[in-house]
């Protein structure tokens, strides 16, 4: 899964090329803020990929990621099918399976608390916490791309997301 952002979208291309030069049957999603909605500019971005992209996922991934890994896992995978959250092309036809709701801000674990992320949590590293999504300001030149109502993390999690940062070095 590599997250689409102008600034590196030549790095992905080129991410996207290794691995499937590496292992062709790899799953290729892009993903996030900059895949656009529009069913042209998708296939525009899928086609740049030069068959190194399986699936499209246009702004918050949890849950369409899941949905390809769950299809997969269960044995009963066909590559070009309708997946809900997802966009794929057979050709140029496009496949949608369809929006998925933005998933519930505190269902989703914290790398960070779970203990997942420790090895990078060093002095020698600089994290990023991220304590809310979206923004109710539509800025041209904004990371997010998505504007609309500000869903945030618990404060509680805030919190112990900060102290887990602060104290990494002394673990």
């Amino acid at each position: 899964g590599l997250s689409n952002f102008y600034w590196h979208r030549n790095l992905n291309l080129a991410v996207a090329e290794i691995v499937k030069k590496i292992s062709p049957n790899t799953i290729v999603i892009i993903g996030g803020p900059n895949i656009d909605t529009d069913s042209a500019v998708q296939y525009e971005v899928h086609q740049s990929y030069l068959g190194n992209c399986d699936y499209l996922v246009s702004g918050e991934g949890e849950i369409p990621f899941c949905n390809i890994l769950e299809k997969k896992l269960s044995g009963k995978f066909r590559k070009i099918e309708a997946i809900e959250g997802v966009v794929s092309f057979d050709g140029s036809r496009r496949i949608y399976g369809g929006d998925v709701a933005d998933p519930e801000l505190n269902t989703i674990s914290s790398p960070y608390l779970s203990g997942l992320l420790d090895e990078f949590l060093g002095p020698q590293y600089t994290p990023m916490i991220q304590f809310s999504r979206t923004c109710p300001y539509k800025c041209s030149f904004c990371a997010s791309a998505r504007p609309g109502k500000v869903r945030a993390y618990s404060l509680d999690q805030q919190k112990e997301e900060i102290l887990s940062e602060s104290s990494a070095g002394q673990r």
